[in-house]
């Protein structure tokens, strides 16, 4: 086995990260490592510590560093022009090294909406090139935008688990490392097929060749219901404990699932407050290792004065706003919320700050289609026009027909008492 391969499946990242950096412009083999590395966002955080060496060696134009700093800050948005950075060091890094995942980067940040408009358009095109020019990670997205059918690609999950079968199987024949993304991306494919049993297999694969997210998402499919809650608390905790030793941003939600108010309330004082400190730490810490959930509970424990935590809307409002750092659309759709519904926002924050809010969260998948359609009605977010009247106000106006078209549904199946008829033979 590669020693580089060892390292990562040791999860010893940063010892792999900069072996593979070694001669990394000149060494294949080397490269697909470093890439592959930096393609998973639990590995990026876990080299925050290195930042100042990168910086370094990106600005003396070494276009790997170049790429991983890029990286820093697309996962972890330290500073407030980490878009504008990244943006730089991406373009960089593709200009300069002919690094095609950068590339495929930038389109999931156009996507996103992270330098102004979402431009799924310009997301499709610059993936399929990338994918055209070499570039795992955009591979690995045409794939993953297949098995869920978003983002202009049609769902056909049998036909992108047929391609994750003939890749792993073409890496096995070439005696070339897989990059465990993949076998990750074949669990989820097994799930929407509705094979569990065999998803678990999967992430469980993945998790043991480097992929430490697999971990959680073997502990939630494994463990939760449908709803997520925990049901097999002693096998939740055993995989997410394994989790958390390879510092996977995702174990530290352990104790945030595990507990719940009639828990708590069960709790001696004494015990109550090592459940506090644990949850306040664990979230902080996945917080800053990128994860936008533990921000998410964070701020949803202030907010409510859950679990110890005092009832302090500065605070909430705080950890809503690091997680909407994070590109978390729930968050985005909380700090909306705050402003416009429960006035529980500082001051300084207005309703056409809360309309852009909610809008991020739209572009990111939230549930916010109603607000931004009353905002853009009110005579906000007219920054955002063009893609209102384009994309979103049609979309309002065929949610709203089909809504009226269940309610007509249903009072059709009740007479003048409100006796239900029942469906018509």
């Amino acid at each position: 086995m590669n020693p580089i391969q060892q390292l990562i499946i040791n999860y010893q990242t940063r010892e792999a990260f900069w072996a593979a950096a070694e001669n990394v412009e000149q060494d294949h083999q080397r490269q697909d490592y470093f890439l592959r590395i930096l393609r998973a966002r639990n590995n990026v955080a876990l080299l925050f510590e290195d930042l100042d060496k990168i910086q370094r060696m990106a600005d003396n134009g070494n276009p790997y560093m170049q790429y991983a700093l890029a990286r820093l800050h697309d996962c972890l948005q330290f500073r407030s022009n980490s878009n504008d950075e990244k943006l730089h060091y991406y373009s960089s890094a593709y200009l300069l090294g002919h690094i095609a995942d950068a590339r495929a980067f930038l389109a999931l940040a156009y996507r996103d909406g992270d330098f102004g408009e979402a431009d799924v358009t310009l997301y499709r095109r610059l993936i399929e090139k990338s994918a055209a020019e070499g570039s795992e990670k955009a591979r690995q997205q045409e794939i993953r935008d297949a098995i869920y059918g978003q983002f202009g690609k049609e769902e056909n999950v049998s036909a992108a688990y047929d391609t994750l079968e003939q890749i792993i199987e073409k890496a096995r024949r070439d005696k070339h490392d897989i990059d465990p993304q993949f076998i990750s991306l074949l669990a989820d494919a097994d799930l929407r097929m509705g094979r569990v049993s065999n998803a678990l297999d999967n992430y469980e694969k993945a998790a043991r060749l480097g992929c430490s997210a697999a971990y959680f998402w073997s502990a939630f499919y494994g463990c939760c219901d449908e709803h997520g809650f925990v049901e097999d608390r002693e096998g939740f905790i055993k995989v997410m404990e394994r989790a958390r030793e390879v510092f996977a941003s995702e174990g530290f939600l352990e104790y945030a699932m595990l507990v719940d108010e009639d828990l708590f309330d069960s709790l001696s004082d004494e015990d109550m407050t090592e459940v506090h400190k644990a949850l306040d730490e664990d979230l902080q810490y996945a917080c800053m290792l990128g994860e936008s959930i533990g921000a998410l509970y964070l701020g949803g424990y202030y907010e409510g004065g859950n679990y110890g935590f005092p009832q302090d809307y500065t605070e909430a409002w705080r950890w809503y706003s690091a997680g909407a750092n994070l590109r978390d659309s729930a968050c985005y759709a909380a700090l909306a919320r705050m402003v416009l519904d429960d006035h529980t926002a500082p001051k300084e924050y207005d309703e056409a700050y809360a309309y852009e809010c909610a809008y991020k969260s739209l572009l990111l998948g939230g549930d916010t289609l109603a607000t931004v359609v009353q905002g853009y009605r009110n005579g906000f977010l007219t920054s955002h026009a063009a893609a209102i009247e384009q994309t979103y106000l049609p979309r309002y106006e065929q949610e709203m027909t089909e809504q009226l078209e269940r309610m007509q549904e249903m009072e059709d199946n009740y007479n003048d008492d409100h006796e239900y008829l029942g469906d018509a033979d």
